[in-house]
C-alpha cells in the first residue's frame, strides 16, 4: 500500500512521451478490470510528471502523498 500498487510500468527514456505509458497502462486496467477488480492503487514520486500525466489521462485520482526515504510519493486510485 505504499510504493508501487498494482500497476508497474517504465517506458525506455528514448521512447518517452509518444504516448506509449498511457496505452500500456490502459491495456491493464482492462485486464484487471476483466479479472474482477474494481479499482487499482499506482504511486509514483511527485517529481515524476509524465507519471502523474500518464495516471490521470486514465482516470487516477490523487488519494494522498507521503514522505518515503526524504521522497513525497503521491498515491492514486482508478476506479474500473
Amino acid at each position: 500500500m505504499q510504493i508501487g500498487g498494482n500497476i508497474g510500468y517504465g517506458i525506455v527514456p528514448s521512447e518517452r512521451g509518444k504516448g506509449y505509458a498511457n496505452w500500456l497502462l490502459a491495456q491493464a486496467l482492462l485486464i484487471f478490470q476483466e479479472r474482477g477488480l474494481s479499482k487499482v492503487m499506482l504511486t509514483c514520486d511527485k517529481t515524476n510528471r509524465g507519471s502523474q500525466k500518464t495516471i490521470q489521462n486514465n482516470g487516477g485520482i490523487l488519494s494522498d502523498e507521503y514522505s518515503v526515504e526524504g521522497k513525497i510519493v503521491q498515491r492514486y486510485w482508478i476506479e474500473l
